[in-house]
């Protein structure tokens, strides 16, 4: 009878260990689909080394697109890096981050997208997850560790034998050969390319019938991409660091538009202000010829309108602006 068992099991341990070898051999091995964000992410966070303090940017990318660091350093003083990048990833991959950067009396600005105060549309979950996963193992194992044992082997499951053959080719290929398209960024980590083309019209045009399809995000207190949220804020607070939030930049069109819009805006404005954390309201909505080809992008003239209005806002409400006074 052990041997029968044993027979049975020995298969089924071989095949654990080689997916356990597969996923060990992608650790730490950046793809081609996630070369965007590693490189990103590293460029951005070089700005985070400069001295004294600073405010630091964290969303999607509605922030990557919209928001001008720059222009936060310029009113401060301060140091200011735009560390936003990619609205698939949990907040918990950002607190990560932020946690590792952020020192006593800095300033962290979070616009993050409407997504982020509820569970995720089961439409997108699967590409979401892939995203998650896919960065984590090329770019933050650690994110994985963190995790709850059984979250981090539901996320693994997330792992195709493609993507993971793909990790092993990229192991073994020379360093010029991955010559990979990445984002253009200055030294606030803030996006410098124009992006529009004669096709973006088309692509707003099907993002927002695909953000319609889905409708706004449900808010909801309970759900774990909430409550990190709230466990950041407590971090932050041990650590003598300041949270601010904003309301992201959207296109003023549905679904991002109407009553159902403002009653989300008003409940994620009580959770924050519950904690003690400010809003921050300023170029949450633009017009469509400020817009790329998501509701969530702006152009580069976009980006510094709504930035110009955030930094007023900002300004007015926090007494550390350059020539300024707070009210």
């Amino acid at each position: 009878m052990r041997r029968y068992f044993a027979a049975l099991a020995l298969p089924v341990a071989l095949a654990w260990l080689a997916i356990a070898a597969l996923i060990a051999l992608n650790v730490n091995v950046v793809i081609q689909p996630v070369y965007w964000e590693t490189v990103g992410f590293d460029r951005k966070l070089a700005g985070t080394k400069r001295p004294g303090p600073k405010i630091v940017v964290a969303a999607g990318s509605n922030a990557y697109f919209g928001i001008k660091a720059g222009l936060l350093a310029a009113a401060t003083g301060r140091n200011a890096v735009n560390l936003a990048m990619q609205g698939a990833l949990p907040f918990r991959f950002y607190a990560g981050l932020l946690e590792e950067h952020l020192k006593p009396g800095d300033i962290v600005l979070l616009p993050l997208e409407y997504a982020y105060y509820g569970d995720v549309h089961p439409s997108i979950r699967a590409r979401v997850k892939t995203i998650e996963v896919s960065l984590s193992l090329a770019y933050r194992p650690k994110h994985l560790l963190d995790l709850p044992l059984d979250e981090a082997l539901g996320l693994l499951r997330y792992l195709t034998f493609q993507r993971l053959w793909e990790g092993i080719q990229e192991r073994f290929k020379p360093a010029e050969a991955r010559k990979y398209r990445a984002g253009i960024v200055d030294q606030w980590g803030d996006n410098t390319v124009n992006y529009q083309t004669p096709a973006s019209h088309l692509h707003l045009r099907n993002a927002i019938a695909e953000e319609a399809s889905r409708g706004l995000t449900r808010f909801d207190e309970t759900s774990d991409r909430v409550k990190s949220l709230a466990t950041f804020v407590a971090w932050a607070r041990r650590h003598d660091v300041t949270v601010i939030a904003a309301l992201p930049n959207t296109l003023d069109a549905p679904p991002f538009s109407g009553p159902e819009l403002q009653i989300l805006r008003d409940e994620i404005v009580r959770f924050w202000e519950a904690m003690g954390v400010p809003v921050l309201r300023g170029g949450a909505t633009l017009p469509a010829d400020q817009i790329l080809d998501t509701p969530y992008h702006p152009t580069l003239e976009g980006a510094r309108r709504r930035t110009e209005l955030l930094v007023d806002e900002f300004c007015r409400r926090h007494p550390i602006c350059l020539n300024r006074k707070g009210t």
